[in-house]
């Protein structure tokens, strides 16, 4: 499959690393050299990563800071993070499951190709903020995800309950947004009745996540994560082929941790011959260009 090498954030990210590329991490430079072998060989549907864009800039509004009131206008890599995860598309065989989780079979079908992110980024970038913001747009744009499940984990539920307010503040800041929901904060739930989506934070040391079946995991704060089991356990709870497991964190590693053992894997990143693609990694340095 070809694509057609047009200007986007994407290409246009693109060109900033590749004019500039001393001033990014090693890591950076290596998604974009692999993103580069990604549009010949996947479709490329910036349409697809536009509306992501285009829904969150018209209806989430900063719900603080300095700005906080005035519509988000997304930096350019955010829109890159976005047209990287909503933009590549593939046929692929998947394994098909029944209402309930049980395995039924495979079945061949048109799909996002990534689906497994981690992104490594100095705190005061807004990080949560921009978690919250892809929230939302998973929680109402119904042309997006069938009856969506957003499941918040980390290794304590303060942690997890910072992403949920993000996500209830950039709500409540636009009234029509929050009419539609029902925010329940004692139980840390959002649900969105009308679409019938629905988002929890939980986390190791809280609620129990058995029997989840969720088209998205934030999996946050990972350094803090001293073994993999938590994270692997919610990561075997993702069985919609529309899923995808978001991985984020703002400051080092654990030896022999969670993180620790991600950042292994994406260091042996190629594009598989009959699979997806590799663990899209996002390291933003302190200070570097973002």
């Amino acid at each position: 499959m070809s694509a057609i090498y047009m200007v986007n954030p994407l290409t246009e990210y693109h060109g900033l690393v590749d004019g500039s590329p001393h001033r990014f991490s090693t890591d950076i430079r290596r998604m974009v050299k692999i993103q580069k072998k990604m549009l010949e060989k996947y479709d490329f549907l910036p349409e697809k990563a536009y509306a992501v864009v285009d829904w969150i800039e018209r209806h989430c509004i900063l719900p603080s800071g300095e700005n906080a009131g005035k519509q988000v206008k997304l930096l350019l890599w955010q829109k890159w993070v976005i047209f990287s995860i909503f933009g590549f598309w593939g046929y692929f065989e998947e394994n098909a499951y029944d209402e309930i989780g049980n395995k039924i079979g495979t079945q061949k079908k048109y799909l996002r190709v990534v689906n497994d992110i981690l992104m490594v980024i100095a705190s005061g970038n807004s990080k949560t903020t921009f978690m919250g913001f892809l929230n939302s747009y998973i929680l109402y744009a119904r042309d997006a995800y069938s009856s969506a499940r957003i499941y918040i984990g980390s290794n304590a539920q303060v942690q997890s309950k910072l992403c949920y307010d993000a996500t209830q503040r950039i709500l409540q800041s636009n009234k029509t947004l929050n009419k539609l929901a029902r925010i329940v904060p004692s139980l840390n739930i959002i649900e969105v009745p009308k679409i019938n989506s629905m988002l929890m934070a939980m986390s190791r040391d809280g609620s129990n996540f058995e029997g989840i079946i969720p088209t998205n995991i934030i999996i946050d704060e990972t350094h803090e994560m001293k073994t993999s089991k938590y994270a692997d356990d919610l990561r075997k709870s993702v069985k919609r082929d529309d899923s995808f497991v978001f991985q984020t964190t703002t400051m080092g590693t654990v030896r022999g941790g969670y993180l620790d053992n991600r950042l292994e894997y994406s260091e042996k990143n190629t594009i598989r011959r009959n699979g997806k693609s590799p663990l899209f990694l996002l390291h933003f340095p302190p200070r570097q260009r973002r």
